[in-house]
């Protein structure tokens, strides 16, 4: 459901505590971090939230966890085998947030699923579709056309859509340069998506094949207009707070 930022694997020993913190590095400006139990136990109990609002769970094997990792967040394993945890780091896109959408909330507003679980077939003759971020932010938020669509083509030639993306951006590059208001950014990546749509409508128009999520062209283009959006809402962030200082 999206192109990966980092993964690990984390291990929490018996008897050891993460003391509580906050994730407020640039890295996080932009992403989120997914917690998918491998081993644990009972006596693990993860906190997080607001002060006096913190609410404590249990990361239970089988599910998947995302939490907002700019509040104070803790981790305690009081049992007697290590806590490990896989972890992905991503921007996301409109298919990860549906899934988080449809998925279920914790805590005091807790709501159900609005989607029935679905299987995904295992294909043992096929490599997985992973794609991992192959752009650098400062580049991809500062950077023109030229260093975005290196940046997308980069990430899709992972996935063995290099010629795909080099089309979709080969497009994209001369319309912004057509475009009154160029300059605005906010205007360049509605256009790249715009494009990415229509090119993923095309390819789905195509001979039909196993139904098995795979990370594609939209869902890179997908990231990449993410990450300049929330650049975007920061800067405009710290324009009000500037006027109402002044």
């Amino acid at each position: 459901g999206g192109v990966i930022g980092n993964t690990a694997l984390m291990g929490l020993p018996a008897g050891e505590t993460v003391d509580a913190h906050f994730d407020t590095n640039a890295y996080w400006d932009a992403r989120v971090r997914v917690h998918i139990p491998v081993r644990t136990n009972k006596k693990v109990s993860f906190t997080c939230g607001q002060r006096d609002e913190e609410q404590t769970i249990q990361m239970k094997s089988g599910h998947i966890y995302l939490f907002d990792n700019h509040l104070g967040h803790s981790v305690t394993n009081k049992g007697k085998s290590t806590r490990l945890h896989l972890t992905v780091d991503l921007v996301g896109s409109r298919r990860f947030w549906k899934l988080v959408q449809d998925g279920k909330a914790l805590g005091s507003s807790s709501k159900p699923a609005s989607s029935p679980a679905s299987a995904i077939p295992f294909l043992d003759d096929e490599a997985p579709s992973i794609a991992t971020e192959a752009w650098s932010d400062a580049v991809l938020k500062m950077g023109g056309c030229k260093a975005v669509a290196e940046a997308i083509v980069a990430t899709a030639a992972q996935l063995g859509l290099q010629n795909e993306a080099s089309e979709l951006t080969s497009q994209w590059c001369p319309a912004i340069e057509l475009e009154v208001t160029r300059g605005s950014r906010a205007v360049e990546m509605d256009r790249l998506k715009q494009l990415a749509v229509k090119h993923h409508c095309a390819a789905a128009a195509g001979p039909a094949s196993i139904d098995v999520p795979r990370v594609d062209l939209l869902d890179i283009v997908d990231s990449v207009v993410e990450l300049h959006r929330l650049a975007e809402a920061e800067q405009d962030l710290g324009v009000v707070g500037s006027q109402e200082m002044s």
